[in-house]
């Protein structure tokens, strides 16, 4: 088997928080109206090769290689060459040069796909010609809609909170990345010699220079030629063994192609892919008082104190809610790119599961040894008998605890990832970039729930539990209870329960929300007026099914 695909139900510990997307969506994105499509890597890179090159691999048009465009659109250059850069674009597509720097668009400062897309007439500025060819390249889309007041936890174009794929991945790809520097001896050395290159290089920058510096911390230096975001899986074996036959141009442009890529959205790679999370059974979004506390010195030792407006209010999910996503191993990848051993870590689901666990309890190890700083401050007691509980423990006692995962809001830059390999002084020293706080441990913030200014909890922990590979049995169990299986057995075959999401439209659309295409929209050929049914009514209906597809729905009665 080349592929292994588990069943995963996260069950959150703490509140939950994950920001929607913002109108300054950045890279990685393409806005049309109130939605933001997410789109994948591969199928954006596939979109731009199929628009350069034709079958036998020979430009489409003369010198219209979108290919190489989209490379250098992303390239940054020397400092000061932003506006050389920008004309040298343009001019490739007929348009308008400039003379002044600060007329540089922002969409082409941000590296934005969109600017890129609709600049190079790849894709069609009005939303009607563009949502077809975006959506083709999407992995999801979410809508900029709030929910409630303060800020808005993301939802999916129907307005249904989720946890996006993305999220969980990138969580993944710290506790991979971690791993792999703790069992790679010459890795380690080589992320160290990068990390004290780059240090070394920002001692004499001003504060101003040192805080747009760490934006770009990841990004590799000339003379080093590796970044943090470049130390992955794909940079393990640079010519992909098995691809050999396609000569060393097209591996070096599919490396550059992928590389950057990578680097544009942080991915950890190919051989694990991750589904949207969808929440057990309806989840009810709630505000969350939040606030930040800052470790400082005091009379009697240190203490926590809140720092001033950092009051918030988060929609976000309670604890013990539960969700359920996918993950996929490659192996057959994974056994490329290692040439042949693959990690224990990417065995199986269960394996992976385990090496997250571990990456997280070190994260809670790290927070609790922080919040032990400042024993006497009663104000975060709370916060620190819960990170007692869940820390790590010697021995084998871990094997009985749940397995830790922490995603959303809450965890911090300083307790991410490589920051844990790093020294105490480094630490420092990276985190000075952003903030300079001196010599005070670092970190020195967290962003805590609180109850009338006492903090109870931290933010995004969960537990993680393997279910199992049956995904159809997984979904179908998502909203059925035993009683409600019971009471369908007398419902025709397909019968199941759906809500009314648009009962304007002809035909109106509804949303499952039982059985095998739970949470799939299709429409219902049905006048509603005569049912006196509206938008967001429950109602049963039977399912249309050819070939394995659902082709719509038909009334069969009211809830």
């Amino acid at each position: 088997m080349t592929k292994e695909t588990g069943i995963i139900e996260l069950e959150t510990l703490v509140p939950l928080f994950i920001k929607d997307k913002d109108p300054e969506f950045g890279e990685g994105t393409y806005p049309i109206g109130d939605k933001i499509f997410l789109l994948d890597n591969d199928k954006l890179c596939k979109f731009l090769y199929d628009k350069a090159y034709d079958t036998e691999g020979n430009l489409r048009e003369p010198g219209k290689d979108y290919v190489e465009f989209y490379g250098n659109f992303l390239a940054r250059g020397e400092h000061g060459d932003e506006l050389t850069r920008y004309n040298t674009f343009v001019a490739l597509f007929g348009l308008e040069q400039i003379i002044d720097e600060r007329r540089v668009p922002p969409g082409f400062q941000n590296r934005s796909i969109k600017y890129f897309l609709e600049t190079t007439r790849l894709v069609n500025t009005s939303p009607r010609t563009a949502e077809p060819v975006v959506r083709s390249m999407a992995k999801g889309v979410t809508s900029m809609a709030a929910v409630g007041g303060g800020k808005k936890f993301i939802v999916n174009g129907l307005g249904t909170p989720y946890i996006p794929g993305s999220s969980i991945r990138g969580a993944v790809r710290n506790a991979l990345l971690w791993t792999m520097l703790r069992e790679d001896p010459a890795l380690k050395i080589t992320f160290d010699t990068f990390v004290q290159s780059r240090l070394a290089s920002a001692t004499d920058l001003t504060q101003k220079q040192k805080r747009e510096f760490a934006q770009k911390f990841s990004t590799p230096p000339r003379e080093v030629g590796l970044g943090l975001n470049a130390l992955t899986a794909s940079r393990l074996n640079p010519t992909f063994q098995g691809v050999a036959e396609y000569g060393d141009d097209y591996v070096h442009s599919y490396n550059t192609r992928w590389e950057n890529a990578s680097i544009i959205h942080r991915d950890l790679f190919r051989i694990v892919k991750i589904s949207d999370a969808t929440f057990v059974g309806d989840v009810q979004i709630e505000a969350i008082p939040v606030e930040t506390y800052k470790l400082e010195p005091g009379n009697g030792g240190n203490v926590f104190q809140i720092k001033p407006n950092t009051h918030v209010r988060l929609n976000g999910v309670k604890a013990a809610v539960k969700a359920r996503f996918r993950i996929t191993i490659d192996k057959a990848l994974a056994a490329e790119i290692f040439s042949g051993t693959i990690p224990q870590y990417l065995n199986s689901v269960p394996e992976l599961l385990k090496a997250l666990n571990c990456f997280f309890r070190a994260v809670a190890t790290q927070e609790h040894s922080f919040f032990s700083l400042a024993p006497n401050s009663h104000n975060v007691r709370a916060v620190r008998q819960w990170y007692q509980e869940y820390r790590t423990v010697s021995g084998d006692d871990t094997a009985e605890l749940p397995l830790l995962f922490r995603v959303g809001w809450g965890g911090g830059m300083m307790s991410k990832t490589q920051f844990l390999h790093l020294s105490d002084p480094d630490r420092k020293t990276v985190r000075n970039l952003t903030n300079n706080k001196g010599s005070a441990v670092a970190p020195k913030s967290r962003c805590l729930q609180v109850e009338e200014h006492n903090a109870v909890t931290p933010l995004g922990w969960c537990t993680l539990r393997y279910i199992g590979t049956d995904a159809e049995e997984f979904f179908h169990s998502k909203v059925l209870s035993v009683a409600e299986a019971r009471q369908s057995t007398s419902r025709p075959q397909n019968c199941v329960k759906a809500i009314i999401v648009d009962a304007s439209s002809s035909p109106a659309k509804i949303i499952v929300k039982e059985g095998l295409y739970y949470d799939t929209q299709t429409f219902m050929p049905k006048t509603l007026q005569c049912l006196q049914l509206t938008q967001g009514s429950e109602l049963l209906v039977t399912l249309v099914i050819t070939n394995g597809k659902l082709q719509k729905a038909e009334f069969y009665n009211t809830v």
